[in-house]
């Protein structure tokens, strides 16, 4: 499981940030279709609540400046450098 993290921690912060938003869209608009097609709370919009979920708690975890762990705003661009510490992101 530490093998895992490691692996997941030295990807780049463009692609976690992209994780984080798939699965938040993807999540919310396959559950937003689950609920216009039926009146009772099924299966599949349990699943996709727990995805769009998963997304805020990825964005939180590994959206972060990898020096001082600033975390950055998940609706601004990101820049080569940390707003807060001036640190050179990947």
């Amino acid at each position: 499981m530490q093998n895992i993290l490691e692996r997941l921690r030295t990807l780049p912060l463009q692609t976690h940030r992209g994780i984080s938003f798939l699965s938040m869209l993807g999540g919310s608009i396959i559950g937003w279709i689950c609920t216009q097609f039926s009146e009772r709370l099924n299966f599949v919009l349990v699943i996709c609540l727990v995805c769009a979920i998963g997304g805020i708690v990825w964005h939180i975890v590994f959206v972060r400046c990898p020096y001082c762990g600033h975390h950055f705003n998940p609706r601004a661009s990101i820049s080569n450098y940390c707003p807060d510490c001036g640190g050179k992101l990947e």
